[in-house]
């Protein structure tokens, strides 16, 4: 069906887009940075999840995301205020 535009579907706490832009809520919630434990903040544009505290950012691989420490990308350090 080549031309043909697809819209987004709600299914529950997913709002799912053919771009794969949003991540389902309780799947953020539920996943934790393994290294310290903490939240993550979900980048969509970079297609990462990202630790603050640990300035490290895990890939979104095909809607998957890489929560292994030894491919996580460092972030580079913020200048303080």
């Amino acid at each position: 069906m080549a031309g043909v535009k697809r819209l987004g579907h709600n299914y529950g706490n997913c709002l799912v887009k053919d771009s794969g832009e949003r991540m389902d809520k309780r799947l953020l919630e539920t996943l934790a940075c393994p290294v310290c434990k903490g939240s993550l903040e979900h980048h969509q544009r970079e297609q990462e999840l990202v630790c603050q505290r640990d300035q490290l950012a895990f890939g979104i691989v095909d809607d998957i995301p890489i929560m292994l420490a030894s491919e996580a990308r460092q972030l580079s350090p913020t200048k303080p205020g």
